[in-house]
């Protein structure tokens, strides 16, 4: 245990270093960014984990086929996009 809670917070802490600068940008927008990037990393952890340990899909995506793993890609970028135009259509209303 003590192994996977060291490993759990140096991933934190990386996170943060890429997390910190975007704070200033969705301040006071409405998006929690840190919400967004959490879901999404929960999101592909548990495809990764389906696809890896029994070979299954999740939502008949299945990120062993190199055409759907691609796609699954080209929409966390697309959901991260929405993320900032939802702030800085926010930040421009205001």
């Amino acid at each position: 245990l003590p192994l996977l809670r060291n490993i759990s917070d140096s991933r934190e802490a990386e996170g943060e270093k890429l997390l910190r600068p975007t704070d200033q940008f969705f301040k006071d927008s409405g998006v929690s960014f840190r919400s967004v990037i959490c879901l999404l990393l929960g999101g592909i952890y548990y495809v990764v984990l389906h696809a890896t340990t029994n070979g299954s899909s999740v939502c008949s995506v299945d990120i062993n086929v190199a055409e759907e793993s691609e796609t699954l890609w080209q929409t966390i970028g697309q959901i991260i996009d929405w993320a900032f135009d939802a702030a800085e259509k926010a930040t421009l209303a205001s």
